[in-house]
């Protein structure tokens, strides 16, 4: 899994049966080189960008192939050990409202680096069936976390954040999900710019700051938030030129931090339809859930209790990367991986391509 935020790639080995455990994980970070140019790509700045974006394809297909052998040198496994290898890849482009979604990461050469079979390209058979093709982690998070007694939220705060609301199993309605807007991602590059470095350690930068109220009334301007849910996004929408549109220059920039912090927070109050089902606890992950300051925000707003989803099993660098790996392995049985009510689709689809080592 290579995250929106576009801090590298994951990988984890994740065994399903009796039930799902996490046997390791790897991170490689992408240098400051590759990100530029990917996050170039992804908002359509990036000159040459065909030639660029084949260029990055077989990059990202040959560092997974790499990260996945890595990873099973750690655990002792081979690859005749493992059925197959989920790769969601880079989003580049992120367009529902034309019916697609497009991922670099060539599978081809993930399934001869490694010499596993590869499941890819998971989310453009839920878009030909109407849907938005995100998010998708909502059916792992049904899968771990549905209780019978209380339904349940879980809130993803990647690089853009995502919203489950899991029912209880006994006639609750079915599982909706939605994307909440920029989480981390607009904060990275703020900091970035003016304080260097990946990110902003636990909103230290942010709590410094001073909430800009005209800011935050101006930003969450953008059509994104009046839409219904479910919707998604992405860099196309919020990026660092539609930001600085709306600056007059003269904001301190930890007020802009702090103020970006508050449009994440916003994004996720502006899901009502999810949070007033009455979710006895929500579950967070994602790298926003390092970010002490941003959970200090949304506990403020949001009465029902948040728990990290380390408390409940999974670390929360990991949620993401064994979502895919749950994707891949419903692709395998050919069983749906998704719920139409999640993401707007006429109908739930088998999700994803295989591709087959050479010689397979």
């Amino acid at each position: 899994m290579a995250g929106t935020s576009l801090d590298g790639l994951d990988a984890v080995a994740v065994h399903f049966e009796p039930e799902l455990e996490v046997l390791g994980h790897a991170h490689s970070a992408f240098d400051e080189t590759l990100r530029e140019a990917l996050r170039g790509l992804a908002e359509g700045t990036l000159a040459g960008e065909v030639e660029r974006l084949g260029d990055l394809d077989v990059r990202i297909g040959d560092e997974s192939a790499r990260l996945v052998g890595a990873l099973l040198k750690t655990l002792s496994l081979d690859a005749d050990d493992v059925a197959a290898i989920g790769s969601h890849g880079v989003t580049v482009r992120h367009r529902p409202q034309r019916g697609f979604s497009l991922q670099i990461g060539d599978p081809n050469r993930i399934a001869a680096g490694a010499g596993i079979a590869v499941v890819s390209d998971f989310r453009r058979a839920d878009m030909a069936c109407g849907g938005q093709g995100a998010p998708l982690a909502s059916t792992l998070h049904a899968a771990l976390w549905q209780r019978e007694d209380a339904h349940t939220g879980v809130l993803n705060l990647g690089g853009f954040g995502n919203l489950s609301f899991i029912p209880a199993r006994a006639g609750g309605p079915p599982p909706l999900a939605s994307d909440t807007g920029p989480a981390n991602t607009l904060l990275d590059l703020w900091h970035r710019r003016f304080r260097g470095g990946g990110f902003d350690p636990e909103g230290q930068w942010a709590r410094s700051g001073r909430l800009i109220e005209p800011l935050l009334r101006k930003l969450l301007e953008h059509d994104y938030f009046a839409r219904s849910a479910p919707k998604s996004t992405g860099r196309e929408d919020f990026n660092l030129d539609w930001l600085e549109a709306h600056l007059s220059g003269s904001e301190r920039p930890e007020d802009v931090q702090r103020t970006l912090l508050q449009l994440t927070v916003e994004g996720v109050m502006h899901l009502t339809r999810l949070l007033e089902a009455s979710c006895g606890r929500i579950i967070v992950c994602g790298g926003g859930a390092h970010n002490r300051f941003l959970m200090e925000t949304l506990a403020e707003r949001i009465n029902t209790p948040l728990i990290s989803s380390a408390e409940v099993g999974l670390p929360v660098d990991q949620v993401e990367a064994a979502a895919f790996a749950y994707l891949a392995h419903l692709r395998l049985k050919g069983v749906s991986g998704v719920y139409s009510d999640t993401t707007g689709a006429r109908r739930p689809a088998v999700l994803g391509g295989v591709w087959l080592p050479p010689g397979a």
